[in-house]
């Protein structure tokens, strides 16, 4: 079972493609709800379960919910694909104040409250899982 974050598009979803060609049960989520339900038809069509959530991964609540989820439908997590994020290609003398606590509270914190809400669930059950984590510059 394996969670991909940002999964409805672009290198997401290239990703969870792989895995669902592969066989594995597919967890996707991220924010835009059109893009998840493109991307949750087109992977359903390599035969596996997928789940999909729109999710801000900002939110440590939603991110519990969303893992939570996961083991509700599949009854394990294997591995995290940290791939979500986002950025504003511009020089870094440009950004304000809003546009950088916008990307490192999606690309750090995001990121971290994966890792954590996984991780949790892991050591709660006495489980072993993987993460890897996307980054792009």
């Amino acid at each position: 079972t394996v969670i991909v974050s940002g999964a409805g598009s672009g290198l997401g979803r290239a990703i969870a493609s792989l895995f669902a060609r592969l066989g594995a049960s597919l967890a996707i989520c991220g924010r835009n709800e059109d893009k998840l339900k493109r991307a949750t038809d087109y992977l359903r069509g390599f035969g596996g379960d997928v789940l999909s959530h729109q999710l801000s991964i900002r939110d440590p609540e939603q991110v519990a919910g969303f893992i939570s989820a996961v083991y509700e439908r599949f009854g394990r997590l294997d591995v995290l694909v940290n791939n979500a994020g986002g950025q504003f290609p511009q020089p870094a003398l440009d950004y304000s104040p809003k546009g950088w606590n916008a990307v490192i509270d999606t690309n750090l914190n995001g990121t971290w409250w994966m890792m954590q809400a996984a991780a949790k669930r892991w050591v709660a059950g006495g489980e072993s899982g993987n993460i890897v984590s996307i980054v792009a510059d």
